[in-house]
This record gives structure tokens, C-alpha cells and sequence, in this order.
């Protein structure tokens, strides 16, 4: 579970027009999936009206410049608006995500506002801080390799320098030492996100141990967030120990609305409600059929 707060109101530019368009070729460099990520912080401090500030700075990660939308290279680029429609998240999962401490994969755009250019960014991809923690140090992605050792220490662990052809085999990663420390389930289970094909990003240092092995000390690290929806064309089936949750107007699915990824309840209340589940099956009420896996298409007895 994450233990940083996602609830970001996007800035809105009223009713004016606003256009896109691409300033810098990214497209390629996206093809390989350890580049294009940025770090990003929200303007909060600077006092003048939006878009002019309210916006984020954002930079490449690993890279002491960035090219911003004006063509000039800083240590930071401010941008008016995030994007991330590219995601696949929902619109209500967007309106979710807290981007001020997050780092986006994506590219730096422009956008037409009040008729004025501002920098904008276009993301693909969305990467939680899980501590809230002020990231240090340079940033990886990391994922278990599959090494298998009969003594210590062993380099299970490959660790890519994001935005670089930098590569490396570790024995440990250390996600205990951020500033806000985090509690022991989210460290399990954000370790196990480099079992994963996307593996956890991290921000941190490598230390020698004494045994001659090397540590990824996090200074924070971020897990992907993904869209829970389901049911409709192109999405993916829900995990294990998931089932897709529908609202009434999607017809359990018949009508290509999506539903929501949600877990299956290992306890029920006993009240006597009975549902006709998704599966034509009768449930003793909404929580026996999200038991057994399945959503309701109505209430009362199936027919």
C-alpha cells in the first residue's frame, strides 16, 4: 500500500483555447525503455499568476541539463501543464496522481495558452514516490536477473542509470534508509516490483559492503502506477486474487465499459440480499458474489 498521499488538482487554464506540439524529437530515445525519464517538482513558492508559475519543473534524470521548450538548456525546465492522457490510466485514476514528487517518463512539449507558448509534458509513463522522501543521488531502475549463487555475495540484482548506457550487477537493495521511513509492507512489497518486467525505479547510492559486495542505498524510491481498469477491449485481466467490478451501466462488461480491478473479500457479512452475479450465478449479496469473483448484474435472484 503506498504511504504517500496521491491528490493533485491539475492546473486548469479556464476556458481558453490550448494546442500542443512536440519541441524536441524524443520518440526515438523513448524506444528503449531505460530513457526519457524525468524527475519533476511543483512551483509552489514563485508568486505570480498561472500559467506564468503554478506549474512543475521538471528535468532529466542523471543529466546536469535538460532541453527545454524554448530551445535553451537549464538545470530545470518549468512547464504549465502535465499531460497524462499517454498513460492509459483513467481519467479519474489521473486526477489521482500526485505529480509534484514523481518522476514521469515522457517528453517536454509546447502549449498554447491565452495565446502564449508555455512549456508542457506529455507522459507515458507515471512513477510514484513511495515516502515522500527528498531523492538524492542518481537514479535506476532495478530488477532481479535470475543470478543464482551457492556464497555471498551474490550480483543478483542489475541496476541501469537511467537516461545512460550505464549498467551494473549488485548483491543488495537497501530501501530502509529513506528520510521518511517506510513501513515494512511497502518495502516488501516495492521489492518485489523487481520481479517485475517494469522493476522499481530508485534514487539513490551504491556502497561496498564489507563481504565485497555492493548495496543500492535508497534515498527514495517509485513504483509504477498502472490503470486498475478492466473489461473492456485492449485492457488487461486483473491480477491474482482480483476480480473486475462493474458499475451498473456496464452491463457486466456487454456494453465495452470498463470496470475497476478490485480485490476479492476474504469475509463477508451474512445479511440476506440476494444478487445475480455477472456469471448467472445467485449470491447471498454483493460481497459473496465479489467472493467468488465476479460482479453483479442486478439485484434479486437471477432468473
Amino acid at each position: 500500500m503506498r504511504t504517500l498521499l496521491l491528490s493533485l488538482v491539475f492546473a486548469t487554464v479556464g476556458c481558453s483555447a490550448a494546442t500542443t506540439d512536440v519541441t524536441q524529437n524524443d520518440d526515438e530515445a523513448l524506444s528503449n525503455p531505460n530513457y526519457g525519464y524525468f524527475a519533476v517538482r511543483a512551483d509552489l513558492y514563485r508568486k505570480c499568476a498561472y500559467p506564468m508559475c503554478g506549474g512543475y519543473f521538471v528535468h532529466r534524470v542523471n543529466t546536469a541539463k535538460t532541453l527545454c521548450a524554448d530551445g535553451n538548456y537549464a538545470a530545470e525546465c518549468y512547464v504549465a501543464t502535465v499531460d497524462l492522457s499517454g498513460t492509459g490510466l483513467t481519467s479519474d485514476e489521473q486526477s489521482a496522481v500526485y505529480v509534484g514528487s514523481s518522476i514521469l517518463r515522457g517528453k517536454i512539449t509546447k502549449t498554447t495558452i491565452n495565446k502564449t507558448k508555455f512549456g508542457a509534458f506529455d507522459a507515458t509513463e507515471v512513477w510514484a514516490g513511495e515516502t515522500g522522501s527528498t531523492a538524492s543521488g542518481s537514479v535506476y531502475r532495478a530488477k532481479d536477473n535470475g543470478i543464482k549463487c551457492v556464497k555471498a555475495p551474490c550480483p543478483t540484482i542489475t541496476v541501469v542509470k537511467l537516461d545512460t548506457t550505464s549498467t551494473r550487477n549488485i548483491s543488495g537493495l537497501d530501501l530502509s534508509q529513506t528520510s521518511n521511513a517506510a513501513d515494512q509492507q511497502t518495502i516488501d512489497d516495492s521489492f518485489s516490483d523487481i520481479f517485475t518486467s517494469s522493476g522499481l525505479v530508485v534514487a539513490g547510492s551504491i556502497a561496498q559492503e564489507n563481504d565485497g559486495g555492493h548495496t543500492l542505498i535508497a534515498s527514495e524510491f517509485y513504483r509504477r502506477i498502472t490503470t486498475k481498469a478492466c473489461g473492456s477491449k485492449g485492457l488487461k485481466a486483473c491480477g491474482t486474487g482480483e476480480y473486475c467490478k462493474y458499475d451498473a451501466q456496464a452491463q457486466c462488461g456487454s456494453a465495452d465499459q470498463p470496470g475497476t480491478c478490485t480485490t476479492i473479500p476474504e469475509v463477508c457479512y451474512q445479511l440476506y440480499k440476494p444478487v445475480c452475479g455477472c456469471d448467472g450465478t445467485t449470491y447471498t449479496n454483493d460481497c459473496f458474489a465479489a467472493g467468488g469473483g465476479t460482479s453483479v448484474a442486478h439485484d434479486g435472484a437471477c432468473k
